[in-house]
């Protein structure tokens, strides 16, 4: 039963983390950018906010988060001195407007805005995503000598990491936090290893699950980000099974040779991972 847990759960994170893959995919209509600049409609604006605005700001806050996790808003916040900013992802203008229209500080009188065309050239923490995905997939399994709880920092922890691959790292161990390991430190920035990556999510000593980059020598495919998901089972003879998946793989360009190349390097992690303990 705890086997057939474990695997669901897998499964589960798997389809999780392909579920932005899909929506790519469904939605073939090209997305345009556009900043929006929210004004407040008196002079003293926001100093001295009513009682009822504060209750407009709530159902503001409320609207704009739920564009965020549709994905139609890549970010809101206040520009002070200025008023508010939203950058929406949507078909045209129209659709801009039309979400704007229907804003519940917009709708109460208490915002006005000023639309404007717009393109994210860059913009920290976005992952850029193969748009078309394989259904290649590495699967590698090792069983290590050691305690449930060792073995765990040695992939959620620095120090850990450190200890048995020899190599640092930032990792934080929260989803959406640095998961990022420096293997030439010596490089130019944004060379020296899985700079960018970041933790998709984690059950403790069970389920851990980031992203992951190319090499910099697949320049065009580095850009993008695959799927690792590990798991961690305690054995009745005290050893640990650790298995490690890797998915999201792209199509066409070198994705076999980035494929190949993690194929070998993952299994001479999990190597190093059992020498260590052993």
């Amino acid at each position: 039963m705890k086997k057939l847990t474990q695997s669901l759960m897998l499964l589960g994170l798997m389809l999780l983390f392909a579920a932005p893959h899909r929506a790519a995919a469904e939605d073939a209509m090209p997305k345009k950018q556009f900043l929006v600049l929210l004004e407040g409609t008196r002079a003293d604006w926001p100093n001295n906010m009513t009682p009822d605005e504060e209750a407009v700001l709530e159902k503001h806050f409320v609207y704009l988060r739920n564009l965020m996790y549709d994905g139609t808003m890549l970010l809101a916040g206040p520009a002070f001195g200025l008023g508010g900013v939203v950058v929406l992802q949507v078909a045209d203008e129209a659709g801009a407007r039309d979400i704007m229209d229907k804003e519940p500080s917009v709708v109460a009188g208490v915002h006005t805005y000023k639309l404007y065309p717009f393109v994210a050239s860059l913009m920290h923490g976005r992952d850029k995503l193969p748009e078309q995905i394989s259904n290649q997939r590495i699967d590698k399994t090792v069983a290590v000598n050691a305690p449930l709880g060792d073995v765990w920092r040695s992939f959620t922890t620095s120090d850990g990491l450190k200890q048995f691959l020899g190599i640092n790292s930032a990792i934080e161990l929260k989803p959406g936090g640095r998961y990022e390991w420096y293997f030439n430190e010596e490089a130019a920035s944004g060379d020296r290893g899985g700079e960018g990556c970041r933790v998709l999510a984690y059950l403790p000593q069970t389920i851990l699950a980031f992203t992951w980059n190319a090499p910099p020598k697949f320049e065009a495919e580095r850009g993008y980000r695959t799927e690792v998901v590990m798991t961690f089972k305690e054995n009745d003879d005290g050893t640990v099974t650790v298995n490690l998946s890797q998915i999201g793989w792209g199509v066409g360009g070198q994705w076999n040779e980035v494929y190949d190349y993690f194929d070998q390097a993952w299994g001479s992690v999990l190597d190093a991972l059992k020498k260590h303990f052993d």
